[in-house]
């Protein structure tokens, strides 16, 4: 009955149109803050400020760091992370997607925070005044499923019932190292979650997708026999963004197909999938948005880490696009 409340709640949180207000490419709702924080100041603000202390303590109590480094994420950062949950992922990350979660947790973890407030303030908590297992899930499932369009494996309801298994068991964390999922399991069995740890784990789902994407574009380049360190003319990327798009729709990693087989693919997509020229432009449109967000000069050659930031669009705006593309079918 909890959950069904809150589900009232957040719709209607959703549906008022008084209470969204712009960021990125989406919406995200901006909700009266329920926390305590020093005049002046937000949630965003104070996340941010969060986030960039945790960072800065990490690279400070870390031996070993190289000054242009946020700062080693190996077991040597176990104990500054025992107190901080966003520290103790990053720990048991490798030294690699530590680094870069810490780096997209400075850019992401505010708007993360802000977007589960309407649905956190209507969840119970345990005596010890933190989210069990169901609510956790509860939430980030639906946070996902409406700003996304994602239905994680092991965070959405199994049939109709939110059943107590825990977060740590979504398909996605399962590609992580086991002291990831530990940590996670850890921190949420004893005591439990804070809306601040919520926000973190979701934020760690995120960047698992990501950093999926962008194994799978890495197999798209090795495709097009194109080599990452390559630079490369927008041409050459939108034929690149081709493959990549063309094999995920069909659900296939682009590592199991052959080159003669991608191009038989390419040559009859939209006979395949007749939504594929709108696709196509969709995936310049957010190739070209995103160089004029990132302020690259459109006569420049692109690098492999502006491609990246094209699929992780992709990757969080895909739901809503194929929402629409049902719609017109209508």
């Amino acid at each position: 009955s909890h959950l069904a409340r809150a589900h009232q709640l957040k719709q209607a949180s959703y549906l008022d149109p008084t209470r969204r207000v712009s960021c990125s490419s989406r919406f995200v709702v901006e909700a009266p803050c329920l926390h305590s924080h020093p005049p002046g100041t937000s949630c965003r603000t104070m996340a941010q400020k969060l986030v960039r202390a945790s960072v800065i303590v990490l690279a400070i109590l870390s031996p070993g760091i190289a000054d242009d480094s946020i700062g080693s994420v190996a077991t040597q950062s176990s104990d500054v992370a025992s107190g901080n949950f966003l520290l103790q992922v990053a720990a048991a990350m490798n030294k690699t997607d530590g680094e870069a979660f810490l780096k997209s947790a400075e850019l992401e973890m505010a708007d993360m925070e802000v977007a589960l407030v309407p649905i956190l303030a209507a969840l119970p908590k345990n005596p010890a005044g933190k989210y069990d297992p169901p609510a956790v899930r509860y939430a980030l499932h639906h946070h996902f499923a409406r700003r996304h369009g994602w239905h994680l494996k092991g965070l959405d309801p199994v049939g109709e019932a939110w059943n107590s298994s825990l977060p740590s068991n979504v398909s996605a964390l399962q590609h992580m190292p086991s002291a990831v999922r530990s940590c996670v399991e850890h921190r949420l069995t004893n005591p439990g979650f804070d809306d601040y740890d919520v926000a973190v784990l979701g934020l760690t789902f995120k960047f698992i997708i990501h950093v999926e994407a962008r194994h799978r574009l890495e197999a798209s380049y090795s495709l097009a026999d194109v080599d990452t360190e390559e630079s490369l003319e927008e041409e050459s990327v939108i034929d690149l963004l081709d493959i990549y798009m063309a094999a995920y729709i069909l659900r296939q990693h682009p590592s199991k197909i052959s080159p003669a087989r991608i191009q038989v693919i390419l040559s009859r997509m939209s006979r395949i999938y007749p939504y594929w020229p709108q696709t196509q432009n969709w995936t310049r449109e957010l190739f070209a948005s995103a160089r004029r967000q990132a302020a690259w000069g459109p006569n420049t050659d692109v690098e492999f880490s502006e491609v990246v930031r094209t699929v992780e669009l992709i990757e969080e705006q895909y739901g809503p696009f194929q929402w629409r593309e049902c719609i017109e079918f209508k």
